[in-house]
């Protein structure tokens, strides 16, 4: 079966977008769904609709929510990926399915839009309880990033490292704290050199061909290099969701600073029913005041394994064969 996706996130290169577009590819063929054309993230459908396909082109339409829903009425973003769900019944005649999504203070009209879609999936329980409070129901399975398994460095460097955050006050309290303690500093998002193929792709990267390389802008020696730079430290300083599902992925010890929605809070509620790794902007980011955070304390690496063994299934695959 051909499945169509939109919010195509490889093209921010950003470590974790890239992991979830790996994992979404390898999740759909496993199971006989073969992604056959992609949309990318930022580009509103609704001005390009001779690009989109055809009826009869593909079998079914996901969407990949990933932090693209929220604050509706500051993101016109939102509003183009909830018509989704219409337009796949209308003009392709395919079901619609809203997977990896975190939804957060969304306008009314937003969640009246995304009764269109046959089934939602999102990878936190608030994002199910704010479905819930407007009439609709959804399913839950963990952020995409989690679908694998990866291996994990035993042996970590005596030092901590901190992550960048999209949220400006974070962002500035990780990186300072980072020059003054000497502590390695990363952003999560990097730069990159295309190649004239792929800098042509990228200009129409919505073709209508449906013959777009899968992992054309999937560097998986950069997710896996990412990865190993996450573990080797002791303790992980971050403001970004995507390195903290990452650093559960490595059994790396983490602390975080609110992204621009819960969604990092949600998740450690999730993971261990508390939020007690998370921290302010006043929080004073040294060695003396997070000794305590690191290692994983025993009940912490239970609750991971759970959540890793019996979570991360990648369970919206099961979306009654199409």
């Amino acid at each position: 079966m051909r499945v169509a996706v939109f919010n195509d996130t490889r093209v921010t290169q950003h470590y974790g977008c890239d992991l979830v577009m790996r994992n979404l590819c390898l999740l759909l063929e496993e199971n006989d769904l073969e992604p056959v054309w992609f949309w990318p993230v930022g580009r509103d459908w609704r001005s390009h609709l001779n690009e989109l396909p055809n009826k009869g082109d593909v079998d079914a339409v996901i969407v990949n929510g990933e932090g693209s829903m929220h604050h509706s009425s500051e993101r016109p973003r939102v509003e183009a990926l909830a018509d989704i769900g219409e337009m796949s019944q209308e003009r392709l005649g395919v079901p619609a399915f809203l997977i990896n999504a975190t939804l957060y203070d969304n306008e009314q009209e937003i969640y009246q839009k995304l009764s269109s879609f046959k089934k939602i999936f999102t990878r936190d329980h608030l994002s199910i309880s704010e479905l819930n409070m407007n009439d609709l129901s959804g399913d839950f399975s963990p952020d995409l990033t989690l679908s694998f398994p990866q291996k994990v460095i035993t042996r970590r460097s005596k030092h901590i490292a901190g992550v960048d955050s999209v949220v400006e006050d974070a962002n500035l309290h990780i990186k300072r704290a980072c020059e003054e303690n000497k502590w390695p500093f990363k952003r999560m998002s990097r730069r990159r050199s295309y190649s004239r193929k792929e800098k042509r792709t990228l200009k129409y990267i919505a073709h209508k061909a449906l013959k777009r390389p899968k992992r054309l802008f999937c560097d998986n020696d950069s997710i896996e290099s990412y990865l190993k730079f996450l573990s080797s430290h002791e303790l992980i300083v971050t403001g970004r969701y995507h390195t903290a599902t990452m650093c559960l992925l490595t059994k790396t010890p983490f602390v975080a600073i609110e992204s621009n929605t819960p969604k990092i809070s949600s998740l450690l509620i999730d993971v261990f029913g508390a939020t007690d790794r998370l921290l302010g902007t006043d929080y004073p980011l040294n060695n003396d005041h997070l000794q305590d955070f690191y290692p994983f304390s025993g009940s912490e690496s239970a609750a991971i394994d759970n959540y890793l063994e019996n979570k991360a299934t990648g369970s919206f695959i099961i979306i009654d064969r199409l």
